[in-house]
């Protein structure tokens, strides 16, 4: 009976608190649909995005996820024309030269210790960026790369290149639901 009074009084108000009140303030609650971010972001994981981080071309820091409305990228081809938000993992920013190279991500031809446990792919068909661990791609100013963690299950920059600074719409800050994956990114 303790447990349950103690969820009850303290766990779910202080939930509510991070999760529901801010939603409309700046914020958001995203469901997340596909596994591109897995294992970090899972399919069905709800996840707390704050929609102020990135007003004025605010760059963010290599290792963010970030959400980005896919209207503001042409490159990007969605299953039913229709535009929508995505998940990803900001890995590159303007002017810095990334590339991939026995599964490691390489900026600047060094490993981004921030993102060294990650194991990145390349691919191999015609009109994939860094399809090879010879290629390399500079990021253009205003712009950056973004990856999933899932790389081999993710439609991401190695696909369509780089992302506007105004596409991105918000940071990811933390997962609220299921509360046993709760925490902050």
């Amino acid at each position: 009976m303790s447990i349950l009074l103690l969820l009850l009084c303290v766990v779910l108000p202080v939930w509510l608190l991070m999760t529901v009140v801010p939603v409309g303030i700046g914020s958001r609650i995203f469901a997340v649909p596909t596994g591109g971010m897995d294992p970090e972001v899972k399919p069905g994981d709800r996840v707390y995005v704050n929609l102020r981080a990135y007003r004025g071309n605010t760059v963010p820091a290599r290792g963010e996820i970030v959400t980005l409305w896919t209207g503001d990228v042409p490159a990007i081809e969605t299953r039913d024309d229709q535009p929508g938000y995505f998940l990803q993992r900001v890995v590159g920013l303007p002017g810095e030269t990334i590339s991939i190279v026995d599964e490691k991500l390489l900026v600047n031809g060094v490993p981004a210790p921030e993102l060294e446990a990650r194991a990145y792919v390349t691919l191999d068909f015609p009109s994939a960026r860094l399809r090879t661990s010879r290629d390399t791609f500079t990021v253009p100013p205003g712009e950056v790369y973004v990856l999933g963690d899932n790389t081999h299950n993710s439609y991401d920059s190695r696909f369509w290149g780089t992302v506007p600074l105004k596409a991105l719409r918000g940071r990811v800050e933390s997962c609220v639901w299921p509360l046993d994956r709760a925490r902050r990114y």
